[in-house]
Order: C-alpha cells, then structure tokens, then sequence
C-alpha cells in the first residue's frame, strides 16, 4: 500500500496524541505545498514565504483549540489550503484600506535621470512662475516657442522669458520657433 496515501491519517492521528510533535509532521509534509500555493497566488517570493508563516500560525492556533475527535477527522490538506487562501484574502482586502508606503528602494532616483535633485525643484519653480504664459523665448536663440517644445526646454532660466501673446513676443525681438511653430 502507498504510504503518502495513508501520511495524511497518520499526521492527523500524531497530532491528535500530541499537537507539538504532530505539528512538527504537519509542517514538514505540507510546506512545500502551501509555499508553492502562496507563490503562484502572491507572484512575489518574500510575500509567499509570509503568507505561508502566517497559515501554519493560524493552523496551529485553530488546532490548540480543537478536540481529539475533530483533529482526528480533518482533512489536513484542503483545511490548510483554505486558511491559506483566507489569509491571502485578508491580506489583500487589509492592502487594499491603506494607502500604498513607498520604500527608498521604490522611490525614483533623480540623479540616475540626468538630473539633480536641486535641478528638479528649479525646473518646478520655474514652471510655476511661468504658468500664466503662452510662449517661452531665449536670448540666445531669439526664437520664441511653446513651452511643451523641446526647444523651450533646454532653455536655461537665466536666458528665458515668458509672454502671454505671441505679438508681444515679436515686439520684443523673437521670431517663431520652427519646430513648433507657433502662430
């Protein structure tokens, strides 16, 4: 007769006789099963191996509180794949009541873009000063453009200045871009 037929009876009964010992049975037959479970579930290793911790520490909670009777009887294999997929549920549902925590590891490197982190917030000042104009135009170029062309976006902000109207532009001395064109 095939013995891992009969693994499941014999780690409900040594539970049964001794819920340490028979615990240590259980987790040695099934974590295999419940890690590979939670990894297909969760996608992410770490989060697998958490979710799998938390099982077989609920598992054994219920148990502490079962009698002989009822531990004899359990099927051990679907029972544990059911508080598996319960703490995966509550897991996502808690996820989804907080807001997201962004790690350091997560958060976007400035510097690695090109630019530095003091370069960014002048960019940003910049672009709230310049918010109520139409058109950007250089000192050194003498062209005029909209602020979403490439060319106004290279312009340094000592040599840029901003216009609301392009006529007002062209009386101070900038003629069009001619990649965006601006009419």
């Amino acid at each position: 007769m095939d013995q891992t037929a009969n693994a499941p009876d014999r780690i409900a009964a040594e539970l049964a006789a001794d819920l340490d010992a028979g615990f240590a049975a259980l987790f040695a037959a099934y974590q295999n099963v419940l890690f590979s479970t939670a990894l297909r579930i969760c996608g992410r290793w770490a989060d697998a191996e958490d979710l799998t911790a938390a099982a077989f520490l609920r598992a054994f909670r219920a148990l502490s509180g079962y009698d002989r009777e009822r531990i004899a009887s359990l099927r051990i294999r679907p029972w544990l794949l059911t508080i598996l997929l319960n703490a995966w549920r509550n897991q996502v549902r808690t996820a989804a009541r907080r807001p997201r925590e962004m790690l350091d590891a997560e958060l976007p490197d400035l510097e690695a873009r090109g630019a530095s982190a003091e370069a960014q917030a002048e960019r940003h000042e910049t672009s709230r000063e310049l918010a109520g104009t139409r058109y950007l135009a250089s000192d050194t170029t003498g062209v005029v453009c909209f602020p979403s062309c490439r060319n106004a976006r290279r312009i340094t902000p000592a040599h840029r200045h901003g216009f609301a109207s392009l006529a007002a532009a062209g009386r101070a001395g900038f003629r069009p871009c001619l990649h965006c064109q601006p009419a």
